[in-house]
């Protein structure tokens, strides 16, 4: 609020004594002031009352066995380097080594090995820095905890982003219905809600919004939950619509994420903002879960799709390395046919000329048989011949040897004489030879 003069000390100051009571027993005016804004001097004090990191003592005490640990040297790293990055003209954050610097540093430090699955994410030191503004790092590090777990902020800084993905479910749903021309102009440019509302939800509009406004939506915040930033997102469109439907692509960007987009606000009363965000009929808690339904519907349709997908995907593959075995199956036997015809194809070419050679063969052997046949007829008729001569040589013989035989036999006969007469002409000489020794005897 500009004028603290008035603020009602007393609400405030029971509030602080018995928060559960007050909060309860007052609960409208406690929003209506909330949404004027609560007093810099308790607003730290207030934040720690709703979000219950006053009357948690163990998150007291898991910083301060955290703060002074050793992390992980890439996620050190990257906190160093952001530290100078995040609200570089405040007075408090801009020198390197100073009050702001360090705190932010001990903050994300502590909280990156306390939530070792978000760890660090860059985004978290412009959340950190308003809470360092109103209380110790300490108590800035309890209620941040609470931020994330307790009010769901940690769902936009996880892996899956899974929160962060339903807000802007959300966001566009109620986008369309509070501001349909818009939304219409958007689509047309090819401008999406990632395009510049990650960046709102993430840092709480801190990136973007004067620190005195940044105050203002966190005290809406830590009263009603995360959703109000999706009526903050509608107004601060609603009130830039005429500029923005004159606008292209390039454009609309530069003024959402760097132009004038909250210049109104930043000159306005500091309440505007709030007063406009709550003018938004269109974000309802009732609308708001209607469309967490249909999104967790939708998320569950796609998962089974995504499951369905996948379990295609994963046949497809069994199919295609089944298809890829077939395929080297089919090339080697390709190849194996390949050598077959090869080999057939020698085959055949072996049988054309065996079939030649064949011919050829049959050709000789019937010259052979014509010649042989010529040969035998010549063979017969010269034998003949000879058989001829030779029964006539042979009767000629036969009539020679006749004649021998004939001759033999005479000889024979003439033989048998001439031994006779020899026989008789040795006895001769026998007697002459005896009568001669006879008479040389007688002669002595």
């Amino acid at each position: 609020m500009e004028d603290e003069t008035d603020v009602d000390w007393d609400f405030w100051g029971n509030l602080i004594n018995d928060y559960e009571r007050v909060a309860k027993a007052e609960s409208r005016k406690l929003a209506r002031l909330v949404h004027v804004g609560i007093p810099r001097a308790i607003r730290g004090t207030v934040w720690q009352l709703m979000t219950g990191a006053r009357n948690d003592a163990s998150l007291g005490d898991a910083f301060r066995a955290l703060v002074d640990k050793d992390a992980d040297p890439k996620i050190e790293k990257l906190i160093r380097h952001d530290l100078a990055r995040t609200f570089p003209k405040h007075a408090y954050f801009k020198d390197a080594g100073g009050a702001g610097q360090e705190g932010l540093y001990n903050v994300l430090h502590a909280y990156a090995q306390y939530d070792a699955e978000v760890g660090y994410c860059q985004g978290l030191s412009f959340i950190v820095g308003p809470l360092l503004l109103n209380m110790p790092d300490e108590e800035a590090f309890c209620v941040l905890v609470k931020l994330m777990f307790t009010y769901g902020l940690r769902g936009h800084f996880l892996p899956s982003m899974d929160d962060l993905q339903l807000r802007l479910f959300q966001f566009d749903s109620v986008f369309v219905e509070a501001l349909p021309l818009l939304s219409r102009h958007f689509a047309q440019q090819g401008v999406d809600s990632t395009m510049f509302v990650s960046q709102w939800l993430m840092t709480l509009f801190a990136y973007r919004l004067p620190m005195d406004l940044t105050m203002r939506l966190f005290d809406v915040v830590f009263a009603e939950g995360l959703d109000f930033l999706l009526r903050v997102s509608i107004a601060v469109l609603q009130r830039s619509q005429t500029r923005l439907l004159s606008l292209q692509f390039e454009p609309i960007l530069q003024y959402l994420n760097e132009g004038p987009l909250f210049a109104f606000y930043v000159h306005a009363s500091k309440a505007q903002l709030v007063r406009d965000a709550n003018k938004i009929t269109a974000v309802t808690p009732k609308a708001l879960q209607k469309l967490r339904k249909r999104y967790i519907e939708e998320a569950e349709r796609r998962l089974e799709e995504e499951e369905e997908g996948a379990r295609l995907r994963h046949e497809n593959e069994d199919l295609a390395k089944e298809n890829s075995h077939l395929q080297q199956m089919l090339q080697q036997v390709s190849l194996e046919h390949s050598d077959l015809a090869g080999q057939l194809a020698g085959l055949q070419r072996e049988v054309q000329e065996r079939r030649s050679q064949e011919t050829r063969l049959e050709e000789m052997v019937q010259k052979l048989e014509t010649r042989l046949a010529d040969e035998r007829g010549r063979a017969e008729t010269a034998l003949r011949e000879d058989m001829e001569r030779l029964a006539e040589k042979n009767l000629q013989l036969t009539m020679k040897n006749q004649q021998l035989e004939d001759s033999m036999q005479d000889m024979e006969e003439a033989l048998v004489q001439i031994k006779v007469l020899y026989a008789e002409s040795e006895n001769q000489r026998e007697l002459l030879a005896k009568r001669f020794e006879d008479l040389r005897r007688a002669l002595k």
